[in-house]
């Protein structure tokens, strides 16, 4: 499944939103553009809501939550108010933020069962998306690899091995998000692996959430 796109996110000064440029998955198109809307004073709305095109009147993709008196974030594909819709928590998992892991299903290999990916998006000053640097005391640069294999509080095996190509030394990397000095743009992301649309929509709004906490 290798695969490298980058998507870049821009959100003018004072402004709300954000807007999502990308390589489409449709072949008539060679790039598509989704807007994310952010609620900072929540009143019982969503933190973070992505829709699937250029404004906000298109349908929704993804929702980012923030749920009172917690530490963590719900994340969601499509609709929050459908009935079967799934919540994926965000966890802070490191003192100073360092550190968020979540986890999402991913399509099986060779047409195989679906997978669960278990993922930890990680601040880093070493990794950056091809061809940029990092910003000189920036904190807003994350790289999201597979967590180890290990076991979680019930005995069983998370986080399987995985085949990926892009690494440094030994970790794999699947994305990369590095922050820009441009005026206008928060950075670009970097995926690695294609998973489908799912994930990416997934990876953006994870990573648009950890981003978004700072500007609260």
């Amino acid at each position: 499944m290798a695969r490298i796109c980058i998507f870049a996110i821009h959100k003018p000064a004072f402004r709300s939103q954000y807007t999502i440029t990308g390589p489409s998955r449709d072949t008539t198109a060679t790039s598509e553009q989704i807007v994310a809307k952010l609620h900072t004073v929540l009143r019982n709305r969503p933190f973070l809501v992505v829709h699937d095109g250029p404004d906000t009147k298109c349908p929704v993709a993804a929702v980012s939550r923030l749920p009172s008196f917690s530490t963590y974030f719900e994340i969601c594909l499509g609709d929050s108010a459908a009935k079967d819709v799934v919540w994926e928590k965000l966890h802070t998992t490191h003192p100073w933020g360092r550190k968020h892991t979540w986890g999402t299903m991913v399509p099986g290999e060779n047409r195989g069962s679906p997978r669960r990916l278990h993922l930890v998006w990680t601040r880093t000053r070493k990794v950056t998306v091809d061809g940029m640097a990092r910003r000189p005391l920036s904190t807003r640069n994350w790289k999201l690899t597979e967590v180890p294999p290990s076991e979680d509080e019930d005995g069983r095996r998370i986080g399987s091995g995985t085949s990926w190509t892009t690494l440094v030394g030994t970790e794999p990397i699947l994305a990369v998000f590095t922050s820009s000095t441009e005026l206008g743009k928060c950075g670009n992301l970097q995926v690695n692996v294609d998973h489908g649309r799912a994930f990416d929509l997934m990876l953006l709004t994870t990573c648009l959430s950890l981003y978004s906490a700072g500007l609260c």
